[in-house]
């Protein structure tokens, strides 16, 4: 063979090593996903937003896992480390008996480690994302778990959890990532823990600002893991940079898509949409302890007063569905569906005003009363078009109800600072409703009610929401929740305009993808190539 024809020949294998094994097959193996930010940490003690829990789910173990029951509309819990979960003494206490499973080191996950995650969750120093979740559990004033009374030790892979008097506890209880109790440093545990993990994947390397990478955790093992080896998490700030490698596969998912790239994208046969039913929705705000607000029959005028249609329609392309209480239809379980959305009724918002003595005396097109002309300031977060889009329809809706509006758009950091701290009579943001439900920080009139930014107070709902908290029973916790919908529809605190479904698009040559309202990257370990 002359010189020649064996370069020839080199350079041709080189060629087809390449083609072989170069992006498709380092790809093949490798689940890239597109986010628009960062991390602040990778500690699972402050993992609060973003991709963050996605995350810590991946890097760390938990007592039981989730899915989403789509025909009941509910989420379904069932043991994940643990080998047995028993209740026992009418739930007043849990025995669980961890399946002999181990950190990424190699040490074994103990009944120590869950013991050392409640003591640093709930240690009040800390301030972790857990803190002041434990109220099933014994607590002192500090909200710190008293750990003697909670926690007994039975044998090497068996404890047992007890919780306070009348308590109804739920697998939710000790639904959190596992702490490996070795590898945290005890006397600043505010600091990143060591390289070592016992959930599906573990840290690869982190480039700040640019990506984080996870590889599996080859100590980890399940029946239901899929082939993915790798987990890239690509920094993509610019939202229409993520589409354009969304398209050329370079990313394999991108979740939050806007509904006007949606059809364009569904034409692409490298890429499939998994359309979630919203758990978020936007409100209209308002102050109910306000002079202008605190009449219930104003609130609803206001409310007839908008075209919701129009801004479902027009900017979320039917998206999404009308809104009218705080509990989503995908719940549909606790979906109150004999509630009616307060549709666009001009004539009927006009009717109520005139009844509660507002009416246009000098004919400039407001409404006056005492000789105050009904006005008022509307606070949006900046750089928001969807929010942009929907104060425009309302200042004109109102405009044709006797309201002179005024909206003014705030920083969004000085917007949400301001609203926690109720400044504003009257605002527009949005909610997401929690898995398992949860309305008390939102509608409680009293310490529980956080998010109450709004001051509604009903004395019944408070009730209602204290009883569905505790209720174990799946069909009262139900009723329940219809009831308390019935009776936030009545009261109209706060404008519902519309619930926004979560537009998913991913890589089509992803297998096993079963996108839910738990999460676009729910469960995502068990996807394969």
């Amino acid at each position: 063979m002359s010189s020649l024809y064996k370069l020839l020949s080199f350079f041709l294998l080189i060629f087809l090593f390449a083609s072989c094994s170069g992006n498709d097959a380092s790809k093949k193996n490798t689940l890239v996903i597109g986010v628009d930010s960062d991390v602040e940490s990778l500690n699972p003690l402050f993992a609060y937003s973003g991709i963050e829990p996605t995350i810590a789910e991946l890097l760390y173990p938990s007592l039981v896992k989730h899915s989403w029951d789509d025909n009941a509309g509910e989420i379904k819990s069932e043991p994940w480390i643990a080998e047995y979960i028993e209740w026992l003494n009418d739930s007043s206490a849990v025995k669980i008996t961890l399946k002999d499973v181990k950190w990424s080191d190699g040490k074994k996950i103990t009944p120590e480690d869950v013991k050392f995650s409640l003591e640093i969750y709930s240690n009040a120093d800390l301030q972790s994302r857990f803190y002041g979740t434990f109220e099933n559990f014994k607590e002192d004033k500090d909200l710190r778990i008293l750990i003697e009374e909670t926690f007994t030790l039975d044998n090497e892979n068996t404890f047992t959890l007890h919780f306070k008097d009348k308590a109804k506890p739920s697998y939710f209880d000790f639904d959190f990532p596992i702490l490996p109790a070795h590898a945290f440093n005890k006397n600043n545990p505010k600091e990143d823990p060591k390289n070592i993990y016992g959930g599906p994947f573990v840290l690869d390397k982190r480039t700040k600002e640019q990506s984080i990478t996870l590889k599996r955790n080859k100590n980890f093992s399940d029946a239901s893991v899929g082939n993915i080896e790798k987990i890239i998490f690509k920094v993509i700030p610019d939202y229409n940079t993520r589409i354009l490698q969304l398209k050329n596969s370079e990313i394999d998912i991108c979740e939050d898509v806007k509904p006007d790239d949606a059809d364009e994208l569904k034409e692409n046969s490298r890429i499939k949409m998994a359309q979630v039913k919203g758990r978020e929705y936007d409100y209209i705000g308002l102050n109910n302890n306000s002079p202008l607000f605190k009449n219930v029959n104003i609130r609803k005028g206001i409310s007839y007063s908008i075209n919701k249609n129009e801004i479902l329609g027009e900017f979320l392309l039917n998206y999404g569905e009308l809104a009218n209480a705080p509990v989503a239809p995908v719940f549909k379980g606790q979906f109150n569906k004999s509630l009616q959305p307060i549709n666009y009724n001009i004539n009927a918002a006009k009717s109520i005003f005139t009844s509660e003595g507002w009416k246009d005396n000098n004919k400039n097109g407001i409404l006056e009363k005492g000789g105050e002309e009904f006005s008022f300031t509307m606070y949006i977060p900046a750089g928001n078009p969807r929010r942009d889009f929907a104060a425009n329809v309302i200042k004109n809706n109102l405009k044709e109800a006797g309201i002179d509006l005024t909206v003014q758009q705030v920083e969004p950091g000085t917007f949400f600072d301001n609203m926690f701290q109720k400044k504003y009579d009257c605002w527009m943001a949005g909610w997401v409703v929690p898995i398992p439900t949860q309305l008390e920080p939102y509608f409680h009139s009293g310490e529980e009610g956080i998010f109450n930014l709004f001051n509604y107070s009903n004395k019944d709902v408070d009730k209602l929401l204290e009883q569905a908290q505790s209720e174990k029973n799946k069909t009262k916790k139900n009723e329940l929740y219809k009831l308390i919908q019935e009776k936030i529809y009545n009261d109209s605190p706060i404008v519902f305009l519309y619930w926004i479904d979560n537009l998913v698009f991913y890589n089509s040559s992803l297998k096993n993808v079963n996108i839910t309202p738990l999460g676009a990257l729910h469960n995502c370990w068990q996807w394969s190539y």
